[in-house]
């Protein structure tokens, strides 16, 4: 049984923060309906956690949104006026010509599907919020990238055609999108693009593809319109765009809430923040599928791409984004010493990643940013389903390996205050954690961390570079790889330091597999042994954690990071304040899951 009730405080103080308005009223009229789009798999346990950060992880305030209700429908018409499910409008384009103002709603219809992109021009306010969502009952409404291809004539043997007019998806720049297959019974597979010759000879297989002269040819075995549910050329950049950002300061737009929608198959993003950064607040992004966007390894695939501050990024599936699933990167001087702060990521399931498969935090070197106190915690990531495949297969990069969590700080800039808390990653095909860079202030508590692709070559499944004042506790790390592959449980790198490293769980399939591992590393140690009790005494380290051994997962192959009833991670962790005062027994189990053994 799983009890998962951790508290984490710092996350929930802030979730209360962004989503209070009105006096912090919690009712809601926005879609409360939490249910994934099918081709979503299905979690084998619930979330770790029990905080009041997943309480109601969607519900929007709306007893205080005093301003107008818009409906969208595709059976509505754009010459009525919005204000009732009777007199919906039909298309995001009259949306897109609406002058919103604080307090105003969108809702579009669930069960339809718009192929346009939504720019958001108008910015709520502190109390009222501008906030788009869903009405009605079915699956979440679809804001797609792409078009379809229909009319299928069969060329030569196996080689399609369609009759649609469409644009290259692989245009140029940093537009490039794959073609995607969607299956009937609601599964997605990725296309690979192949040039185009008149012979047909490259395209070999099942999901290559070619365009030519504004058509576009597949290898199948049959019809495309009967083999496949739909076939989706992306066609435009996005789903989402907050759109003057580029061209002026006036307005940064801020205080926009955005729940409940699909958003898939563009060539560079889902939804996408604005590209020069300034000082900005306010953004929810919550319960909605992002996926497949752009191409496996490329520049510039993110499914959120958006760097504004008190954002809260919760209980969203994230999956198949070809280069970030969600991308907190700052590029240029527009604005001098930016701070970035106060962003929470809680309780997403992320999957599938190319580059990296949940966060990506980064900025260009020497612009006097500062992010800090960046919360990721509860979040499911996994990369386990990639096993079946190539690990490279389709990529347009040199490899598709993918870091789990990634922070990258670089010089001329400050971070600080990153905390990774209760989340369980599988199947890492790079590093689960990797933190490189000058970052002050790391905590790292009560992860579950179970294994590595069999191709991938992650050094460790915990990388620590130049970090200070690290306080790692009360985590499971189950490496799985065979030795002769680097890939110890945790590597700290250069002048990495720990202000506190105990109460860790350590386990190497491959008992000749380091677990641990320093180079240049502070402690005093650089041999990857395997002997615990000299490496423990050597570094200084662990001097309350279980001898590495394996923690007794459930089912971990199967996805179940659960505790067996003898784990010996149970009641084996230090109880940290404000982080697990919830637990049961004489102590905090390890891991993300707590028992109730």
């Amino acid at each position: 049984m799983l009890s998962g009730n951790y508290k984490l405080v710092l996350s929930v103080l802030l979730i209360a923060a962004i989503t209070a308005c009105g006096g912090g009223q919690s009712s809601s009229s926005f879609d409360s309906d939490t249910n994934e789009t099918a081709d979503t798999p299905t979690n084998s346990q619930s979330s770790s956690s029990g905080s009041a950060a997943s309480s109601s992880p969607n519900q929007i305030c709306n007893t205080c949104q005093t301003g107008a209700h818009y409906y969208v429908s595709r059976a509505g018409n754009d010459t009525q006026n919005g204000h009732s499910t009777e007199t919906a409008w039909q298309t995001i384009a009259r949306v897109n010509q609406q002058n919103l103002v604080p307090g105003d709603t969108v809702l579009f219809r669930r069960g339809d599907t718009w192929r346009e992109t939504l720019y958001l021009e108008q910015s709520g306010s502190d109390e009222q919020w501008i906030m788009y969502g869903a009405y009605g009952e079915g699956e979440k409404p679809r804001i797609l990238g792409s078009e379809q291809a229909l009319e299928w004539t069969q060329v030569t043997a196996n080689i399609w055609q369609s009759a649609t007019d469409l644009q290259n998806p692989y245009s140029g720049g940093y537009s490039f999108g794959e073609v995607f297959f969607e299956h009937n019974d609601s599964r997605v597979s990725w296309g690979r693009q192949r040039d185009f010759d008149i012979s047909y000879a490259n395209l070999e297989r099942e999901y290559d593809w070619a365009w030519n002269d504004s058509r576009l040819y597949v290898f199948a075995a049959t019809n495309p319109s009967q083999r496949y549910f739909s076939v989706e050329a992306p066609q435009r950049d996005g789903s989402i765009r907050f759109t003057n950002i580029d061209n002026t300061n006036d307005d940064p737009l801020e205080n926009i809430a955005i729940d409940n929608l699909d958003l898939r198959y563009a060539m560079r993003w889902g939804i996408y923040g604005g590209y020069n950064e300034v000082e900005a607040s306010g953004i929810r992004i919550t319960s909605n599928h992002i996926g497949y966007i752009g191409v496996k390894g490329g520049a510039s695939a993110y499914c959120i791409s958006n760097w504004r501050s008190d954002m809260l990024i919760q209980n969203n599936s994230i999956h198949d984004c070809g280069r970030r699933g969600v991308s907190i990167n700052t590029y240029t001087h527009f604005t001098a010493n930016l701070q970035v702060q106060n962003i929470t990521l809680d309780s997403n399931h992320f999957y599938n990643g190319y580059h990296t498969t949940s966060v990506d935090v980064s900025s260009l070197p020497e612009l006097g940013h500062s992010i800090s106190n960046i919360v990721f915690s509860n979040n499911l990531v996994d990369d386990s389903q990639r096993h079946s495949t190539d690990i490279n297969d389709g990529c347009a990069a040199n490899s598709c390996t993918s870091n789990a969590y990634y922070v990258a700080a670089s010089s001329g800039n400050h971070y600080s205050n990153f905390t990774v808390f209760n989340n369980r990653f599988i199947g890492s095909t790079s590093r689960a954690i990797l933190i490189s860079g000058i970052v002050e202030g790391v905590k790292i508590y009560h992860n579950s961390i179970y294994g590595s692709h069999p191709d991938a070559f992650p050094y460790a499944l915990v990388t620590l570079n130049n970090i200070y004042n690290v306080d790692m506790r009360n985590n499971i790390i189950h490496g799985n790889l065979p030795a002769e592959i680097e890939g110890r449980c945790v590597l700290d790198e250069n002048t990495t330091s720990f202000s506190l490293r105990d109460y860790n769980l350590y386990f190497q399939e491959d008992e000749n597999q380091p677990f641990s591992g320093s180079e240049n590393g502070v402690g005093g140690w650089s041999t990857y042994t395997t002997e615990w009790d000299n490496w423990r005494d050597a570094s200084g380290f662990e001097s309350n954690s279980p001898a590495p051994q394996n923690p007794l997962f459930t089912h971990a192959q199967n996805g179940n990071l659960s505790l067996q009833v003898n784990s010996p991670a149970i009641d084996a962790g230090d109880n940290i304040s404000g982080f697990n005062d919830d637990f049961r027994g004489n102590a905090p189990d390890l891991g993300a899951l707590e028992s109730d053994y």
